[in-house]
């Protein structure tokens, strides 16, 4: 069993005729910590959206702890989730920023 606590493999999102996800491939393992960043448009907020059961995947597959993941809302997000995304107290706040990444006095948990 692979120690990905999340992998996206393959995949796409069309929205309407856009295309916004194309391909994408990614590993989060147990302990790392990813940080989104791009452009307006360029499809962080889907990316995040598809986790979280608001988006269908068009085209791919999601694996959360080795087990397929494909959650048809929020509400089922949430319950096949089998353990929280965030365990740890110390977190970024979710904001966004314009041009430069947060500075520590704006983390959260000491």
């Amino acid at each position: 069993m692979s120690n990905n606590l999340i992998e996206l493999q393959n995949v796409c999102a069309i929205l309407g005729r856009t295309q916004v996800l194309d391909h994408v491939n990614l590993q989060l393992r147990e302990g790392e910590i990813l940080g989104l960043w791009g452009d307006n448009g360029s499809g962080k907020s889907v990316l995040v959206s598809l986790l979280a059961g608001v988006h269908a995947l068009s085209q791919g597959q999601i694996l959360l702890d080795g087990k397929a993941y494909c959650p048809s809302s929020p509400s089922d997000a949430q319950r096949r989730a089998s353990r929280p995304f965030s365990s740890s107290p110390r977190c970024c706040r979710i904001s966004r920023w314009r041009k430069s990444p947060p500075v520590p006095d704006q983390w959260c948990g000491g």
